[in-house]
């Protein structure tokens, strides 16, 4: 993006991001509280891939990316997909008092390691 190019994103398929750093961090908590059963590890905030591309660009300081919304609906793709595989995170919430993080707090700290990885 920085250099002219252009990203597509999906704008009709949401997802629950969470950086692999959040997602670990969780995960030995859950470990150390001997928790069990299924429980969902995701990000708290349920977004389009389109979005979350506009959210990683602003967090990065490019003011105007060149971002075109795509539509999954419209492609013709091997694997079907539904237009919302996000999970709840209750669960993780309400029963082990731990908190999904929210995506603008990931990007943050993704764009932090970034900055320090470029220096």
């Amino acid at each position: 993006l920085r250099h002219g190019g252009t990203l597509k994103g999906w704008s009709d398929v949401q997802f629950t991001p969470i950086w692999t750093e959040d997602f670990a961090n969780l995960l030995w908590k859950l470990i150390d509280m001997d928790a069990t059963g299924t429980i969902h590890v995701t990000g708290a905030t349920a977004c389009s891939k389109y979005d979350f591309l506009v959210q990683m660009a602003y967090a990065l300081g490019i003011e105007q990316p060149d971002i075109e919304r795509f539509y999954y609906s419209e492609t013709t793709t091997k694997a079907p997909r539904p237009a919302k595989p996000t999970l709840n995170c209750d669960k993780l919430r309400w029963q082990y008092g731990l908190k999904p993080p929210l995506l603008y707090d990931q990007l943050e700290k993704l764009c932090k390691q970034y900055k320090l990885a470029t220096a």
